[in-house]
């Protein structure tokens, strides 16, 4: 009589399969093997994570379109760039990501005569606006966070972003940042909702970096936080744990994202961010990903 763990590995053979092999969905799985989508997926991140079956992070294993187009159809995606496997994964990801997602942004200018463009603050944007090459685009550009500034430099803002993209971008670019520095706090508070409002009304393109928690002025972190987005801590539900907003909420980019013809680009790559990004895919904080393969393989999961 065959022992538990000879059961077990039979089913997880069966399972990876279906999967892999016949491309059933793991709700499909469960219906076909008679387990819960949760047994199915623990034994789909064994059979990777064991190597019992021939799971591979290569393009001969599933190729970047077949990736693309699971994922797309898994979360309802209206845009999803994949950047291939290269050696070293975490080497200059941030860059990598940025390159990917600037010659993006040009090939969507190719097709639209003019857009509105919003962009979050951090290192993968501001690598994105980096590689861009100087030529005339006729965007109007905004920050999509605005947070107050002190003299010392603490993160890379959305506004050092904004200003980059529209330099590269002159004469015909516009770019917008809030310029509160001498402003009273009601004041600024006052810049911020009109430079919201403004996105609100007429943005049709974000990019916005998808990171990891981010530890409070006095050094602590939400127990719930799995990523951040737009300064905002966020649970495994894309619930704030943030009661200070600089610019565009949670709920601003879920508006935006099921809004027609409005492409929220999420940024992020890397395994350790794959509960971050499936957050904000699942409710719908975004509607688009730029991303490594090993972390878009993994929200296959």
């Amino acid at each position: 009589m065959p022992s538990s763990s000879d059961r077990r590995f039979a089913l997880l053979i069966q399972c990876a399969k279906l999967y892999f092999e016949q491309h059933l969905s793991q709700e499909d799985i469960a219906e076909a093997l008679k387990i819960s989508k949760a047994s199915v997926w623990r034994l789909l991140r064994e059979a990777k994570e064991k190597a019992h079956i021939e799971v591979k992070f290569d393009m001969e294993h599933l190729k970047i379109h077949d990736l693309e187009s699971q994922l797309c159809k898994k979360y309802n995606l209206r845009a999803l760039r994949i950047l291939p496997p290269q050696g070293e994964q975490h080497h200059n990801l941030s860059e990598k990501i940025g390159k990917f997602a600037i010659d993006f942004l040009d090939d969507i200018l190719e097709e639209k005569s003019k857009s509105t463009i919003a962009l979050s603050g951090g290192s993968t944007i501001f690598h994105m606006v980096e590689q861009a090459t100087s030529r005339p685009r006729n965007i109007q550009i905004f920050p999509l966070v605005m947070p107050p500034r002190s003299m010392e430099l603490t993160r890379i803002d959305a506004s050092i972003s904004v200003t980059i993209l529209w330099a590269k971008s002159a004469p015909l670019a516009k770019g917008y940042v809030p310029g509160f520095s001498s402003f009273s706090q009601k004041q600024t508070q006052a810049r911020i909702e009109e430079i919201r409002s403004r996105i609100l009304d007429s943005v049709n393109l974000i990019f916005t970096s998808i990171g990891l928690p981010q530890s409070s002025k006095d050094g602590r972190q939400p127990n719930d936080s799995v990523g951040n987005i737009n300064i905002i801590n966020y649970n495994d539900i894309a619930e704030p744990l943030d009661s200070c907003v600089y610019g565009l909420s949670l709920e601003d980019l879920h508006i935006l994202s099921v809004r027609e013809n409005t492409l929220v680009i999420g940024m992020g790559g890397s395994v350790e961010k794959v509960q971050a990004i499936r957050a904000l895919l699942c409710h719908r904080i975004v509607n688009a990903l730029i991303t490594d393969y090993l972390c878009a393989y993994d929200l296959l999961f």
